[in-house]
Order: C-alpha cells, then structure tokens, then sequence
C-alpha cells in the first residue's frame, strides 16, 4: 500500500514497491474529486503516533526553511521595485545581492534584467532581483532511478528519498543570459552515491565540455537505505531551485533559492548560500584570511596563470571547499569545472560561481566531521600518493645567468658541507635546459650530477610543458598529432623566453611517451634525476598577443606568434585581472585532438595536471617499483594522486607568509597534501639594499615559520636576492642548522601524517576547525596550524618592524591540555580554549604537543648528518604526554622510504605505542601492515631501536621496568621521568614498561 504524506507539496514516500516508478504531477487540489467525510470512531495512541508527529515537525521545519524567508522578503517589496516590470524586486535585503556584473549606468545594468543602485561600501551597484529574472521551470521529468524508494512528483516540488538518480529537463525563463548570449535549455542530473555523497550536475546538451574526463571518472551512482543528505526540487511559481539539507536535522547546506541560475552562450551561473561563513578552501586566493569576506562581497577567479605573469597569479585552482553548518558539523561541495570559474560572495552567506564554457558537476558531501568529508572527497578525486622518504627533507634550486650556474652551484655545495646544514637535493638551476626542456643538458652538469649521487644526495630536475619549435626533438619526432592546434589545417605557437614553442596535448595519454620516446637526449636527463619540479605548466605563454576579431581568419606561425589567437568575443570578464582569459597563456580556442577538438578554454584549469601525469608515466617506466618526487606548479583537483604543489610568486614580507601558509593549508584541504612556498620566498617584495637589516630577519623568521611546511624547498627566481642559507648572510645557516636538524628528528612524524593522508585523505598540515571542529573559536583561526592530530605550531606573524626584540604573539590553544613540545611544560589546560600572548622573540619556534599525544622523535640536535638516510640510523625517542587518566596513543610508520606499496615485494611495519596512567604501563606493538608482503625488516642504516622514553605530568615516580627489568630513570622536573629502555621492536613485537 502507498502511503504519501503532503506536506506543502513536498512528497514523502513512505512505502513503495520494489520497482522502477515513472515520475507523474498530480493535479491541482482543487480540481480532485473530495471525498465525503465519514465518522472514525476513537483510537488509542501508539508509539507510531509519536514517530510520525515527530517526523512531521521535521518536515515543516524544512517547508518553513524553504518558504518562510521568501515570503518574508516579498512583504518588503512594493511593484514599483520590480524589474522592468518583470517578477524580480530590487528593493531587497544587501545580504542578497548577487552580482550581475560591474556597470557603470543603470541603463546598461537594466538592459540586463537587473537592478542598479550606486554602490554603497562593497556593494555591488548591479545585482539581480529577488527573485532573479534569470531561473528555470521544470518541463520534463524521468524516472527515478533506484528501487528502494524511487521518487514521487507533486504539484510542486519533490525530493529525491532513497533513489539512485533523477533527470530534469529544464526550460530558461529568459531567452538570453544578461551578457546577450542565447539562454539554453539545460538539464538537472540528481545522483547519489550511497549514504553521503551526491551529485548534481546542471548542464546544456551538446554543450558538455569542461567536465572530468571519462579516464577520471570513478562517482559510481547508487541507491541509499540510509541517506544522510536528501534533495528537494521545487518548482514554485515558476523559480525552479535546488534545496539539499541533513536529514538528521534538516540543516540546509546548498540551496539555489535566492540568486539566479543561468546556462548559455557564453555564460553560466549558479548561486547558493551557506549555513555559515566558515568556509575553508576554494582556493588559491590571492588572500591572507582565513574565510572569504562575506560581508565584503570577496570574488576571485580560479584562472590557471603561471606567477612570472603577474604578482597576483595562482596557479593552483581547487573550487572545493569545507564548510562548518550550524550545528557544528562538517559538509564538502566541490563545483567541478576545468574552466575559468569566478567565485564570489554575499553577506547572507552564499556564494556564486560564473563561468563562460562547459557544465557545473557539483559534489556534496555529508561529513559530518572534517575527516569524514576528506574521505568522501578523496573518493571521489583519489587519494594522495605516498612520497618518498628523503622527499620530506630540505631541498636547494636557484635561478642565475646561465654564465653563472656552475660557478654558484659549485660554491653553494662547498658552502653547505662546511656549514653542516643537511639538505637531500639540489636542481643545479631551474633553468638547466631553458626554454628547451628537451635539449642536451650543459656539459658540466654531468659531473655536477655525478658529485650530488657520490654525496647520497639527488638531482632534483626542473622541467617545463613546452617545446621548442625549432628543437632537435621537434624535428625528429614529427609528431604533430601529439599537439595542440589552432584549428584543424594549422599548429599553434606560443613564445616564451623569445623562443617559438609549441605544446603537447598532455590530456592525450600518449603524448608524453611518443615524445620521449623519440629524443634519447630527453630519456637521459629523466633517467639522470631523482625527482622533477614541473614550473610554468599553467601554461606560460609570453607572446604579445594582437588579438584578432573572431570570424576574421588569422595567420598563425612560428614567425608571429602573436596572431594565433582571435578576441573570445566575452562580454563577461570572468577573470577581472586580464583583459581575454587568455593572456599569459595558450588561447582560449586551440583545440584538443585528444579530446574531439574541443577548445582549450573548457580544459585550461586541468593543464597541469594532465602533464604531471603523463611525466609520472613516463618516470614510473623508467623506474618502475619505486616512488617519484614529482611537484607541479598548476595543480586541479586529482592532481595529489600523481604528486605534489609547488609555488613560487612569494616574497618574505609577513603578508606573503601568511598568504602561503594559507595555501599550504588549502592545498591539503583539496587532496594536494605535498605542498610547499620557498622559505624567504622566490622574490625579493622590496627594496632589499634600502632594508638590508628587516630583510634579514624576516628571511630567518620565514624559515622557521615554514619549517613544517610538507616540502620545503629554497628557490629564488632569476635576478632575485639568493635565499638558500649560505648566501643570505653571515652566520645565517649556521643558526638555522639547529632548527633544520628539529625538523630532521621529525621526520618520522611527518612521513607517518603521509602514510595517514595517502589512506584516508587527511591533510599533513591541518586548520584547527579540522581537528577541533566543536570548539567554534577555532573555526575562525587562520595562523595557526596543526601538524596532525597532535602538535600545534603558532607562527611568528607580528611586529616586523621590532626587529630582534620580544614580541608578543597572539596564540589560541583549543579546549584540551598543551604542552610545550621539547620541554613538556604545561602552558594551556582548559574545557573551553584559551587565548593567550607568546613572549617569542626573531629565534623562537612555537611548538606544542596535546595532552594524550606521544610523538616519536629520530637522533638529536648534535649528530652530524648529511641528510635524512643518515638520520635514520640513529635510535627513536618517544615524548608521552600524559593527561589524567587518559590513555595516550602514537603511531610510527616504518619502511624502507622509497618502494612503491604497489610493488609485491613492498614491506612495512606499524608500530603502535599506547600508555596507560591506570596501570602505570606503556606498551610497543609492532605488526605487519595488512596487505604488504610482511614486516619491514630494517636495513643496517635503518634504526627501529627506541632509546628513551620521557614521560610529561606523569608524576613522581622512581622506578621502570622494561619487561620484570629495571631501567636508568632520569628526572628533568618532578613532574617528569625519562627512562633509557633500549626496545627493539625487530626483536621483541611487543614490549611493556611499567613505572613502580
């Protein structure tokens, strides 16, 4: 029996058969044949009765939700506030207005179908109605796929329940978008994918580019029995929209109600609010702040530019983010686009994202916690791959006169060996083989290479997207099919560094291999290297180019290849930085043969990441079994899974720090957990020879406030002040080689995080909402950062000017013990967080450990290394912070740092480490990680000895056994014992320690 309850026209099955049910619209009430009433003689409530009231208030909560604020937003309204005399009102709430371009008049902005009134502060002056004139209706409904509970329509609206899937067709109000562009009619794909994961996807048949590519696919759609998000669609007097809200509290975390919704010729739109605006991703923004700026109307283009084109060029684009609803719990929506994508921002909160080309593929994800949105995005786009070990060390490049580059590299080397600082890499110079990426490298390099491999240290290499077209590569492989073209007769030419390149159809998987394959030279520089930064993969194009009028033929060729681009014809700006979405790099229309000749401006975003993996192809062939150092400097969703993000474009200011641990941060929110901005940065900001002094210390203080930073690299770009540390200054790294040698004894910490990302998605370097997500007065900390679950790094941000003074750091410690990570000294204890100030002076490092945490740390400050493999063979130390009765757990992930776990001879070890304060005892456990071909065994430079084991708050206690035995004991404080215990868990795979 069928038992539908209308609720406001949202329709609730309740019970269905198991079979396919075609969507069907009831007609109005009015017009059905009412049933006379009979008596019903009294009943006796049951347990039912209670449920079913209980489930009815939830639904009017939402019915209210969704109708209430519209109602109360047209009370205001008077008819002569409506848009030309259409069904918008412009007199509304600032909060809501979305923006419909900048417009200088009100006639040019009504010409648009929307509402002007001179900008008040951030406002924008043209903004859309309420409700927008731009919407869709509904003209045709499928069925519901899913035979748990396929999905009724009513009159008015309807929700998705347990089905698998549900297409809408849909028509637009408006025959034009507000640019003049034709309006199109469009298409709504609701699919859910198990219990917390959906998507919609709104897209324009036969104008589908831009959508993942189908080798990058892997949603795989599926009913729910349990679904923690459900979709309402409604179609209320004419203004189609999309609600999607908890089921558990009916939250609403993405609802179209309030802006336009637009697909057409040159431009498309869709709006939704937010919960709130703690919102934490969407990046990379060329910004400081924590949030986006709501109430300052904040927008941004995700636009891939490589930073040599402008200051402002951020050539990561990632439209994902986490957002933090009103009840505390967590929610993920990634708007996938490989185009363009403007994001903007209104008070209410909402947001918009604009684009010019393609579909919106928008995934919504459940949570609740952060951890569990990281793990529902990682399925979806994959998850990071595991670096190698000595990847996590500390790595030197540069960039000189080609004259130069032997003799600095020579001199650098020298200079760091004297010094002691260890390093594990270093390029010989960023522009080895520049602009030819794929031409004989210089002859001194071989033996500069040979030197680097004799001192166990590597060759990380620098490569670049293009080629050059006159090269001996080019001319050899005859390859053009393997190219990106300006139109389907011609080749496409860019200039970069005043030579003619041309560039792979990286989206082709064959690309990268027939072009190696045909160059031994190329073959022999990839064998030569350990790892390989991939720079200027935006692409970089430095033609000037002289656009020409679309239609009008033009004559592209190695000679100009200024004219190998016409005028896009956008009336919409969606990157107000340039003038065509072009500048800077390829043109918007050279097409894909890879990809049906579809025109590059749909993919642009996605560039880098493609070539990335066709090199990643390429270096697992030639070294197969082993994991890769590969970094780029375009990064798009997906791209974490081939490997790591590397940024130049920062300067050492406090501003620029700020602004790259915010994209550190970002980066492994959307799955790119490899990530890293040069220390001191690649850029000198300012003039260094009037600041000598404040360059120095901000130079300092940049390097340690990036001293976690996932990949740590010293780069300075060409014509830049040096900032690897033997150049900056006398004495410079001979200071900093105690704070470098900490990150060192860390190591085995960082690469464990790295283990963590690579199985469940989780960032290595972590917001405080991300692991404090209950205490809202973390939500809103910016500078700060976790480095996992258990330390709490507080960056020197402040006083720049007060130069080798103490300053004053603002500091929050969320709800819960810290301590000081070296010394152990308690420093915060609180049920509801504390904010304090730290006395931190240029050469303080603020490092704290939580209560319950055990860190394991590797050798100590005084060893002399040379780089990470020679720190490996010195014993562990555990720190155990103990905390009441609590129990306090650690981890350590233990293998030989450079085998790929997918190889079937892969071993590795977990060693799990827990103490507990009520029976005074601490337990080692080491086990095989499941899956692996057994135990990671040690090598006899691989230490898996823990020497010592010191315990914070344990109190006073004099005596330790190690298995019956008694162990030395030493006291640091009263508070605190150190105990020499000398475990090797080869030997022994589990041990005990008892304090008596």
């Amino acid at each position: 029996m069928k038992i539908l309850q209308k609720i406001q026209g949202l329709v609730v099955i309740n019970d269905v058969p198991e079979e396919d049910v075609e969507l069907t619209v009831d007609p109005p009430v009015e017009e059905q044949q009412k049933p006379a009433k009979k008596p019903h003689p009294p009943r006796h409530k049951t347990c039912c009765d209670k449920y079913a009231t209980v489930f009815i208030v939830l639904i009017l909560c939402l019915v209210i939700g969704l109708i209430i604020p519209t109602i109360l937003m047209g009370t205001v309204f008077a008819p002569e506030d409506r848009v030309l005399d259409q069904r918008g009102y412009c007199y509304i709430n600032a909060s809501f207005k979305f923006s419909c371009g900048d417009s200088e008049t009100s006639e040019t902005c009504n010409s648009r179908g929307c509402c002007f009134e001179n900008s008040i502060d951030s406002q924008p002056s043209c903004y859309h109605s309420e409700p927008s004139e731009y919407g869709y209706m509904v003209t045709e409904n499928s069925i519901a796929k899913g035979k748990s509970s396929p999905l009724k329509l009513a009159s008015s609206s309807s929700s998705l329940g347990n089905s698998e899937s549900l297409e809408l067709s849909l028509t637009s109000l408006q025959t034009t978008t507000p640019f003049g562009g034709d309006a199109w009619i469009s298409k709504l794909s609701v699919e859910r994918s198990g219990d917390d994961l959906l998507r919609l996807t709104l897209s324009s048949p036969g104008h589908e580019e831009g959508t993942l590519l189908k080798e990058d696919e892997i949603f795989s759609s599926s009913p729910s029995k349990n679904p923690k998000l459900e979709v309402v669609v409604s179609n209320i007097n004419e203004a189609f929209n999309v609600t999607v809200y908890r089921t558990n509290t009916t939250e609403i975390l993405f609802q179209t109600l309030y802006g336009p919704m637009i697909m057409g010729d040159g431009y498309m739109e869709i709006t939704t609010t937010v919960p709130t605006s703690s919102i934490f991703g969407l990046g990379s923004r060329y910004s400081a702040e924590v949030n986006p700026l709501f109430d300052e109307y904040e927008q941004w283009t995700l636009n891939s530019k490589d930073t040599s084109f402008s200051e402002r060029s951020l050539p990561g684009t990632h439209p994902f983010y986490i957002g933090m609803d009103s009840s505390g719990e967590a929610y993920g929506v990634l708007v996938h686009t490989s185009a363009p994508l403007q994001i903007g921002t209104v008070p209410a909160p909402g947001l918009t994202f604009r684009t010019v080309i393609g579909s919106f593929k928008i995934y919504i994800m459940a949570g609740p916690t952060p951890k569990d949105v990281s793990r529902q995005y990682t399925s979806i786009i994959r998850k990071p791959y595991l670096p190698p070990y000595w990847a996590l060390g500390f790595h030197l490049c540069r960039t000189v006169p080609k004259g130069q580059q032997e003799q600095v590299f020579n001199q650098v080397t020298r200079n760091m060996t004297s010094t002691g600082l260890p390093y594990e890499s270093d390029c010989l110079d960023a522009r080895l083989a520049y602009p030819d990426a794929f031409s004989v490298l210089p002859e001194w390099s071989d033996q500069s290479i040979q030197e680097l491999h004799n001192s166990t240290r590597k060759f990380l290499a620098t490569s670049y997207p293009f080629i050059v077209s006159s090269s001996n590569v080019m001319n050899n492989s005859q390859l053009t099919n393997y190219l990106l073209k300006f139109n389907d007769t011609s080749s496409y030419y860019g200039n970069v560094s005043n030579a003619v390149v041309q560039y792979p159809d990286y989206m082709d998987e064959n690309s990268f291999l027939k072009w190696m394959d045909a160059s031994e030279v190329v073959t022999a520089t990839f064998n030569a290297s350990d790892g390989l930064l991939l720079l200027q993969n935006a692409p970089l194009n430095e033609a000037e180019i002289k656009y020409g009028v679309t239609g009008v033929p033009l004559l592209c060729s190695p000679e100009y290849p200024g004219r190998c681009c016409n005028s896009s014809g956008l009336d919409f700006p969606v990157d107000p930085d340039v003038d065509e979405p072009s500048d800077g790099s390829i043109c918007w229309s050279v097409i894909h043969p890879a990809l049906d000749d579809s025109v590059h401006l749909a993919h642009h975003n996605a560039y880098g990441m493609y070539h990335t993996k066709r090199v990643l192809d390429k270096l697992e062939s030639i070294r197969a079994g082993t994991r890769q150092v590969l970094l780029s400097s375009s990064t798009h969703p997906g791209s974490g899974q081939f490997g790591g993000h590397y940024s130049e474009g920062f300067s050492a200011l406090l501003e620029d720090q700020k602004r790259a641990l915010l994209q550190t941060l970002e980066m492994g929110l959307a799955g790119v957990p490899m990530t890293g901005t040069p220390p001191c940065g690649s850029r000198d900001g300012f003039d260094i020879t009037e600041n000598e002094k404040v360059w120095l210390d901000l130079c300092f203080r940049s390097y340690l406030n990036s001293l976690f930073s996932p990949f740590l690299l010293s780069h300075y770009e060409l014509n830049q002040r040096s900032t690897n540390p033997t150049d900056v200054a006398t004495g410079f790294a001979a200071q900093l080689k105690h704070y470098m040698m900490l990150r060192y004894m860390m190591l085995p910490t960082i690469y464990t995080l790295f283990v963590e990302a690579r199985d469940t998605g989780a960032p290595v370097l972590r917001h405080l909402f991300y692991e404090f997500p209950e205490d809202r007065r973390s939500w809103d900390i910016g500078k700060q950062f976790m480095l996992g679950s258990s330390i709490l790094v507080v960056p020197n941000f402040v006083n720049e000017s007060n130069s080798g003074s103490t300053t004053l750091v603002p500091a929050y410690f969320p709800p819960g013990r810290w301590h000081e990570l070296l010394r152990g000294r308690v420093v915060a204890d609180s049920e509801n967080g504390t904010s304090t100030e730290l006395h931190t002076t240029i050469t303080d490092i603020n490092l704290f450990a939580r209560g319950g945490a055990i860190v394991f740390m590797q050798g100590n400050m005084s060893v002399e290394i040379r780089n990470a493999e020679d720190m490996r063979q010195y014993p562990f130390h555990l720190y155990v912070f103990v905390l009441n009765d609590t129990d306090s757990n650690g981890s350590l992930y233990y293998d030989d740092g450079t085998t790929s776990p997918d190889d079937e001879s892969y071993t590795a070890t977990r060693v799990e480490v827990a103490f507990r304060p009520a029976e005074r005892s601490l337990e080692v456990t080491a086990a095989a990680v499941d899956g692996v071909a057994g135990p990671y065994l040690g090598a006899e430079n691989h230490s898996s000895i823990i020497e010592d084991v010191t315990l914070f708050g344990l109190g006073n206690f004099d005596q330790v056994e190690v298995c019956g035995e008694e162990v030395p004991v030493t006291k640091p404080t009263d508070n605190d014992v150190s105990a020499l215990v000398n475990i090797n868990w080869i030997e022994k795979e589990k041990v005990t320690i008892t304090w008596q």
